[in-house]
């Protein structure tokens, strides 16, 4: 038993001796469980918020403003380098960045040459549930599509000639008519046929895709007949005359439903 006691420190001293020796994975395996026993950090994100739909909206040939509009202002300018800018995004945990990501364009004069960069997420939801993710582990919840997705699923059904929804939004100059009609044209069982703005909206006449980036080959109106004459689904985020309106003429006998 005494010998035994002896051992004891020289037993420590060896394992002690090998966990120094298992290399610097070791360490950096356990370091973040030693520093979160001290100051509380929170987990930052901080930078600019890429995703690939924003990327996929740039081409050649576009202003500094019109890149400005789509990808937001740069958080690192050089009046040294003024035909490049760079986005940076990093997430810390505990003090020390996980992630980053870079993505830089660059300008010959004031017009768009070409960009490169890492990969971003494929969208702003996507890049939300990456985040969520980090920061707390998989929450089931997130995978819920929510009452949006939900709404505009009741309409991507083909009907009963196969064909795709027509389908026509009210209040395209808003918030949520646009992104009714970006929503409609990336959908490829729904078919954007009309999309309807009050007259005095200078958005009347012009493609309502554009603000999207992208033709439709659908020209904002304010005539409501003609427009519901051509749709089997018409979507209303206006206000309540304009909706009284709207069904009014959704419910009158030249109506295709």
């Amino acid at each position: 038993m005494h010998r035994f006691r002896h051992r004891a420190p020289l037993s420590a001293a060896v394992a002690l001796a090998a966990l120094l020796a298992s290399g610097c994975a070791t360490v950096e395996t356990y370091v973040p469980v030693v520093r979160s026993l001290g100051v509380y950090k929170i987990d930052i994100n901080q930078g600019n918020y890429l995703t690939q739909d924003m990327v996929g909206k740039l081409k050649e040939g576009q202003t500094r403003a019109q890149v400005r509009t789509i990808l937001g202002t740069p958080l690192i300018t050089s009046a040294f380098r003024d035909d490049r800018w760079d986005y940076v995004y990093e997430f810390a945990r505990q003090g020390r960045v996980v992630e980053a990501r870079n993505f830089t364009v660059y300008f010959v004069g004031d017009k768009l040459a070409r960009w490169e960069g890492d990969e971003m997420p494929e969208s702003v939801a996507a890049m939300n549930r990456a985040a969520i993710d980090k920061s707390m582990g998989h929450v089931p919840a997130a995978d819920d599509p929510g009452i949006f997705d939900w709404f505009l699923g009741l309409f991507r059904r083909d009907d009963a000639t196969g064909g795709r929804r027509r389908r026509m939004p009210a209040g395209a100059g808003g918030r949520m008519g646009q992104a009714l009609i970006e929503a409609t044209l990336a959908d490829p069982a729904l078919a954007l046929v009309a999309a309807l703005d009050v007259p005095a909206s200078p958005q009347v006449g012009r493609d309502a895709g554009a603000h999207a980036g992208r033709a439709s080959g659908v020209a904002v109106t304010a005539d409501v007949a003609a427009a519901v004459r051509a749709a089997d689904v018409l979507i209303d985020f206006t206000r309540p005359d304009g909706t009284l309106a709207h069904l009014a003429a959704c419910v009158a006998p030249a109506a295709p439903w």
